[in-house]
């Protein structure tokens, strides 16, 4: 595949299918995934990070996103949304 997808082509299709395991689960046991996304905007461009960020909200579930700058998570946020920031090892909010 890595010779036929770009990175971000790559890296969306992972997604999507973790997505639809955690649909399932949820389906199957009525729990909701926990999904951690490490550099979330990395190989995506606006419409694609966008797009994946809608379909994380959808879920209704908890969702812990790393990134280079808060601009790139900003689809991510809603009145739920709680960020932190990690500077020179320490966590602020």
């Amino acid at each position: 595949m890595e010779d036929t997808l770009s990175r971000g082509q790559l890296k969306l299709l992972m997604c999507a299918l973790r997505l639809a395991q955690g649909e399932f689960l949820t389906r199957e046991s009525g729990r909701r995934c926990l999904y951690l996304i490490d550099d979330f905007a990395s190989e995506l461009d606006d419409a694609r990070r966008g797009l994946l960020a809608s379909r994380l909200k959808a879920t209704q579930s908890q969702v812990f996103v790393s990134a280079i700058s808060a601009e790139h998570v900003i689809d991510m946020s809603d009145e739920n949304s709680k960020m932190f920031t990690v500077e020179k090892g320490k966590i602020t909010d």
